[in-house]
């Protein structure tokens, strides 16, 4: 189980990394910018994602448990892209 400060810790990193997504592709993101976007250091990151890899499986898995109707209609290769397109719908859309 984590702690709060852990989740509080992940989500400010997987915001941080999906506000950088709407403005550039994931080959531009650096860890070094991501970690000054989330205002955490770098060793924070490596404390709990590998790498990229790891932090967008754990957003993939984060979102398709809020839209469970996307297990079914998805594969694995669409869902980030579906996943930027929903995220950049909602910041565009009030």
């Amino acid at each position: 189980m984590e702690s709060r400060r852990i989740k509080l810790t992940k989500r400010i990193i997987k915001t941080a990394f999906i506000e950088l997504l709407h403005k550039k592709s994931l080959e531009q993101i650096t860890v070094t910018e991501l970690c000054s976007a989330a205002d955490v250091n770098r060793s924070t990151f490596y404390d709990h994602y590998s790498d990229f890899n790891m932090l967008l499986r754990e957003i993939e898995s984060d979102f398709l448990k809020q839209m469970p109707f996307l297990n079914e209609t998805l594969t694995k290769k669409d869902t980030l892209t579906e996943f930027i397109s929903f995220t950049r719908y909602f910041k565009i859309v009030p």
